[in-house]
């Protein structure tokens, strides 16, 4: 109770021993109101990025079936170019919450940033099937990774990332490409 009431109170440094304390007792609670969820809080809210990394590792791996501490890791990982870290959470998310859009964008990413399109050219293409709020975005990165391998699909993705968003630069410079590279209608 006394470190509910700290967390209420946004007390975060005070807060930290009684959820240690916690979370040393009960190794096995679960949830969004567990031990491990506190930790992870107060150490964001003190600016602790390591002491949260670790808390939230512990998280993960002690409550599967919560989505909260792989999202956050996520996120983490993505601001850092970890991008190893982003591919394991989003395996455990996977498992959790498969229809989330931000789990496929944030592989797709992954895939393009270490070099395997295509692993970036399927998330793309799972994250079109959830209807993402930015579909621009999605048949941007589709079309250019399809253009790379001559796949000749890459300019209906490229059109229809235009018709989402008609002023999106990089896209209009690769209709440019596309055009300038296109055979000779018949």
């Amino acid at each position: 109770h006394r470190a509910e009431r700290l967390l209420t109170e946004q007390r975060w440094a005070e807060a930290i021993e009684p959820l240690q304390t916690l979370r040393q007792h009960l190794p096995q609670q679960q949830g969004a109101d567990s031990a491990y969820a506190g930790l992870a809080l107060a150490h964001r809210q003190l600016g602790d990025t390591n002491a949260e990394l670790a808390a939230l590792r512990q998280w993960a791996e002690h409550d599967t079936g919560t989505p909260e501490a792989p999202l956050r890791l996520m996120e983490l990982a993505s601001a850092t170019g970890d991008w190893e870290e982003l591919r394991r959470n989003a395996d455990r998310l996977l498992a959790i919450r498969p229809m989330l859009p931000q789990l496929h964008r944030a592989l797709a990413q992954a895939g393009e940033a270490t070099g395997r399109p295509a692993e970036a050219e399927a998330a793309w293409t799972r994250l079109l099937r959830l209807d993402p709020a930015d579909p621009a975005e999605a048949h941007f990165h589709l079309a250019r990774l399809l253009h790379q391998r001559g796949d000749p699909s890459a300019r209906r993705h490229l059109l229809q990332a235009l018709e989402e968003a008609p002023r999106h630069r990089e896209a209009l410079a690769l209709l440019l490409t596309l055009e300038t590279t296109a055979p000779a209608p018949r």
